[in-house]
């Protein structure tokens, strides 16, 4: 018999992360794998089990064996979009500058 998971999640901007996250886990249509891996890895860290890391991720095998995880930069952040008019001027001097 297949099971189901149904939860309601806070109104807060990590749980909406978590959302967005398996909304696109659904499009890849791996969602189902994906959060069973996730609530494992999750529960098994907790319980201070970290053969899960090397099964799910083995290309941390070897830093995991030497007793630590590689350093890893965090990602950019993505660039400032910032919007702005022309004025008048400005599109007059574009006008001109065109001949």
């Amino acid at each position: 018999m297949r099971r189901w998971i149904k939860v309601r999640l806070k109104d807060t901007e990590s749980a909406h992360h978590a959302a967005d996250i398996v909304e696109w886990w659904k499009g890849e249509r791996r969602a189902t794998s994906e959060v069973e891996k996730a609530v494992r890895l999750y529960d098994d860290l907790l319980q201070g089990r970290t053969a899960v890391l090397s099964e799910l991720f083995p290309f941390l095998a070897d830093s995991i064996s030497r007793g630590g995880l590689p350093v890893v930069s965090p990602p950019m952040s993505p660039p400032v979009v910032v919007v702005r008019e022309k004025s008048e001027d400005e599109d007059v001097n574009d006008l001109l500058d065109s001949f």
